[in-house]
């Protein structure tokens, strides 16, 4: 199996940490240039948000977003080997659910906050997720296997889990990581584009950025001013 290498994280009071975890057949972790453009974006809002990484693998951007500022966080995961990777990586960086008195960064955080109320590690499929108080989040990060929203009526539904279900506050933004090349076929007619843009005002959705990365889309949107 090809030797993925290990991200480490690249701002904040935990920069230069590496993170350890399995190899696996899923995709890489979300590239460093692209960690940082999500959080050039997010660099005014950051700091005492709560945030979701919807499909975490190794964890490293909602890592990066605690290392940041980021009050509290939820993982969810559903591979197992990643799930248990990601909360050693947590425990070893002083940020899971038990404190772990040897962590050489325990006691750095930014605040003073409970190790339980920085982040929360979630096993299990996105899909069915609920939270435990409406309009929690500030910033909900989705970074899918690609071939999940090869099909323009996935990335829809995705994006109607967030609304449906209230994860999003109503100053929040959803970010997503996506194909270009899935995204291009998705809007190769003008009118493939209207019919998206008018589901997106059913749901009170805007997409207020659309950034390129190569084979790499990362689109932000937020809830409609009112």
């Amino acid at each position: 199996m090809k030797s993925i290498p290990n991200p480490r994280i690249i701002g904040g009071f935990l920069k230069g940490s590496p993170l350890k975890f399995a190899y696996t057949t899923k995709p890489a972790p979300t590239q460093a240039i692209i960690r940082k453009s999500i959080f050039d974006q997010l660099q005014s809002i950051i700091e005492n948000a709560k945030f979701l990484d919807g499909f975490s693998g190794t964890g490293a951007v909602g890592i990066e977003a605690l290392s940041r500022g980021a009050r509290h966080v939820v993982f969810i995961e559903n591979d197992v080997k990643l799930a248990s990777s990601l909360t050693s990586n947590l425990k070893q960086l002083g940020l899971s659910e038990e404190k772990t008195s040897t962590s050489p960064t325990a006691n750095k955080l930014p605040f003073n906050l409970p190790l339980l109320a920085r982040s929360k590690v979630w096993y299990g499929d996105f899909k069915k997720y609920v939270p435990h108080k409406s309009h929690f989040f500030d910033i909900v990060f989705l970074d899918p296997p690609y071939e999940v929203l090869k099909d323009i009526e996935a990335l829809k539904q995705m994006l109607m889990i967030v609304i449906n279900r209230q994860l999003l506050k109503p100053s929040g933004r959803i970010i997503l990581e996506r194909s270009e090349h899935h995204a291009k076929r998705h809007e190769r007619r003008d009118e493939d584009l209207t019919t998206f843009y008018q589901f997106l005002t059913k749901l009170n959705l805007t997409r207020s950025d659309v950034r390129l990365f190569g084979k790499t889309r990362l689109e932000t949107y937020r809830i409609r001013d009112k």
